[in-house]
């Protein structure tokens, strides 16, 4: 996030931009900047991933977004990572997350890798593509290949329509209807 005006994140759950056959995701974040409260350091509310899906959906689109109250979430109730540059934030694929505008005169830069089990195969939704599936497990960290997804339990929204420009986070929540860190377009 840039200095005095890096965008806010909306709450959302990555896990609903790429629902997998089970949820064994994560992202974890490299801080390379100081995280601290004034540059709109990730927030996120704890336990939350034990719980549902959300819809992230407006006026029948794919917004990648919601608001914590439509949830049942209390926003008294999320807690904000903050920590100095090199420090690691690791989220499941499933917590609801968001981050409020950058105010501060510092960025607030945080690269994400994200994770998941052998097993753990993509329905749809996920901008990683590969050819065929040797490219797949090439990029495997650890653990052995399989071509037999572990189907778990849990719940599935799929993340369409898209919008007509699914480009980033920030160009699908313009379809937000209202927000939470700020106001609509």
């Amino acid at each position: 996030k840039s200095a005095g005006y890096g965008a806010a994140v909306e709450w959302h759950q990555d896990y609903a931009f790429y629902p997998h056959t089970n949820d064994d995701i994560l992202a974890i974040g490299v801080i390379i900047d100081d995280m601290a409260h004034e540059n709109g350091p990730l927030m996120v509310f704890p336990g939350s991933h034990k719980g549902p899906v959300h819809d992230h959906h407006a006026n029948g689109v794919f917004a990648g977004g919601f608001l914590p109250a439509d949830a049942g979430l209390d926003i008294r109730d999320a807690v904000e990572l903050t920590g100095p540059a090199g420090s690691i934030s690791i989220h499941h694929g499933r917590i609801v997350h968001g981050s409020a505008m950058n105010t501060s005169d510092r960025a607030r830069r945080i690269l994400f890798y994200e994770m998941m089990a052998a097993d753990a195969f993509p329905i749809m939704g996920s901008m990683t593509q590969w050819n065929g599936i040797e490219d797949y497990n090439s990029r495997m960290l650890c653990g052995e290949p399989t071509l037999t997804p572990r189907l778990k339990d849990i719940p599935i929204r799929i993340p369409q329509p898209q919008p007509d420009v699914p480009i980033s986070i920030y160009e699908i929540q313009k379809g937000l209807k209202s927000r939470a860190f700020g106001k609509t377009d």
